[in-house]
């Protein structure tokens, strides 16, 4: 933000109708669908419904006069701007105000916004938007070029998205669009939404009440989610995304949005530096709002009842904590509390957390046994594993070959390993740690060949024997792993154990064995 916008944006917080003040008539409108040819959108309709809830549980806006349009044609839309408008002329004959909020999420470019396989021309929609008599009005456009994939939500690369409208006597009108002329705006899988949007509804709720009189005005939501927007592109490949604020108004006082003392319940969270906190709802787990942490105060993210999922992130660090919200219940995040979790079992698809505790894996394995006069073994490893808190349940299946070269005989052995084992993990971020005690149990099967075999088949002698033989013995195991892709890591593990091998005709022996295994792991 250029320091000139910034002081409009202050000056403007004293020349401002209150919002709360006025009837609010809220329109939000999502659709993933776009003309033929564009791929479908993924979170252009739920974000049209976040705005929605927000506006209701925070903004003072009677669920009545909220409209949620998902998938609608342009005659959808005329048909409910005109039932506003009328509902708008009612309510000021009455004598009160009227703010009329409208949200737009899904394709489009700098002449009309693609809703389904129509277009709506952007002077069709500034003359129906004219029509409602509205003391002020808010315009919030999100539409946009995802990035990072090859869908496409909205404008093409160079070419402004703007809305004009003309503003009336004693009206006011404000536009806020997702991304400045020229510039791609961002979809993101993780967020769940576009990222401008994800931003501007999180700070809604409270991170954005920057002095904290637990009021958030449009001035505090649009610095909070430019600020934001601008941190999470940067150094994006498809470019930094910078939101625009325009506007045309007339009034006193500030434009407050949302009031977060009027909310069902809250959660507090503690003042520290360089953490940020994803709040789910459960039981569907898509993720509600973002808060980052404010180093000189707690900072207060106001929602309604019900349970929710809170994953704090720390310079790779993943915690996880389940609160219980009661109406009318406040309660302080502790940061003591949170159970820590590796990343490659914790990721986000959809804007749904994904929290996979069982692993399997599977991958190259060698062995050395350095007591008995074998060559290195190989062969490979699979395993299946369950996670529970730091403590990973594992049953490990290894088997390999190894050739014999004693001074009488030559040969193979075949050793089959099964191992179950507890790890403690002790990484919980994209490098993962673990050491393990197991109880190794290892069928061996041994064919030797008598180096005088020619000979001994002349005479009619037996040159070939054949053994077979069990071992057990505990086994120390140290794992390391990093993840490469949501839910997949690579994995190096090395193993030590002291095995006391039984044969059905020889004494009990003692071997020590040492292994290293290299493999990918996979959560579900």
């Amino acid at each position: 933000m250029s320091p000139l916008k910034a002081i409009v944006l202050i000056l403007l917080a004293g020349l401002v109708t209150p919002a709360l003040a006025a009837e609010k008539i809220v329109v939000a409108v999502g659709n993933n669908l776009g003309l033929e040819g564009e791929e479908p959108l993924r979170f252009a309709e739920r974000d049209a419904q976040r705005m929605a809830d927000v506006m209701v549980d925070l903004g003072g806006a009677d669920r009545q006069r909220v409209f949620v349009l998902r998938g609608q044609k342009p005659a959808g839309l005329q048909a409910v701007l005109i039932e506003i408008r009328g509902r708008a002329a009612e309510l000021a004959r009455q004598g009160r105000d009227v703010m009329l909020v409208f949200y737009y999420a899904g394709h489009g470019d700098r002449n009309a916004l693609n809703m389904g396989p129509e277009k709506l021309s952007r002077t069709r929609l500034d003359n129906w938007i004219e029509q409602i008599p509205a003391s002020l009005k808010l315009l919030v456009i999100d539409s946009c070029q995802t990035a990072g994939g090859s869908r496409a939500r909205g404008v093409t690369r160079g070419e402004p998205f703007d809305i004009h409208l003309s503003a009336q006597p004693n009206a006011g009108t404000v536009v806020v669009t997702s991304a400045s002329p020229g510039e791609p705006a961002q979809e993101s899988d993780e967020l769940g939404g576009a990222v401008f949007s994800h931003y501007l509804l999180s700070g809604l709720r409270g991170p954005a009440d920057s002095n904290a009189d637990r009021q958030v005005t449009l001035q505090e939501a649009y610095a909070f989610a430019y600020s934001r927007t601008l941190l999470r592109t940067a150094g994006h490949r498809a470019g930094v995304q910078h939101p625009v604020f325009d506007y045309d108004l007339k009034g006193s006082g500030p434009l407050v949005l949302t009031q977060t003392g009027s909310a069902s319940a809250r959660l507090v969270f503690p003042a520290e530096s360089d953490v940020r906190y994803l709040v789910y709802r459960l039981p569907g787990r898509n993720i509600l709002a973002e808060v980052p942490s404010r180093a000189d105060r707690e900072s207060t993210l106001a929602l309604p009842a019900g349970r929710f999922l809170v994953q704090r992130r720390e310079l790779g660090r993943y915690g996880l904590l389940e609160v219980d919200l009661p109406w009318g219940g406040q309660q302080a995040i502790d940061p003591e509390r949170f159970s820590r979790m590796d990343y490659q079992r914790l990721a986000l698809r959809g804007g749904r957390i994904s929290i996979h505790n069982w692993l399997v894996a599977a991958g190259y394995h060698t062995e050395l046994i350095p007591s008995a006069d074998l060559g290195m073994a190989q062969g490979g490893i699979i395993s299946a594993g369950y996670t529970s808190g730091s403590l990973f349940f594992d049953l490990r299946t290894t088997f390999c070959w190894s050739p014999i070269d004693y001074d009488r005989y030559i040969g193979s052995e075949y050793r089959l390993g099964l191992c179950p084992s507890v790890n403690i993990l002790l990484g919980q971020s994209r490098f993962g740690f673990r050491l393990g005690l197991g109880l190794l149990i290892q069928p061996t099967w041994q064919h030797l060949i008598d180096r005088q075999a020619d000979r001994l088949a002349a005479a009619g002698l037996e040159y070939e024997e054949r053994h077979r033989s069990v071992g057990l013995g505990p086994q120390l195991i140290a794992g390391f792993s990093t993840a490469i892709l949501p839910f997949t890591a690579m994995q190096l593990e090395i193993s030590y154990s002291p095995v006391w091998i039984h044969t059905v005709s020889g004494p009990i022996d003692l071997r020590h064995s040492i292994g290293l295994g290299v493999g990918v792991s996979h959560a579900f």
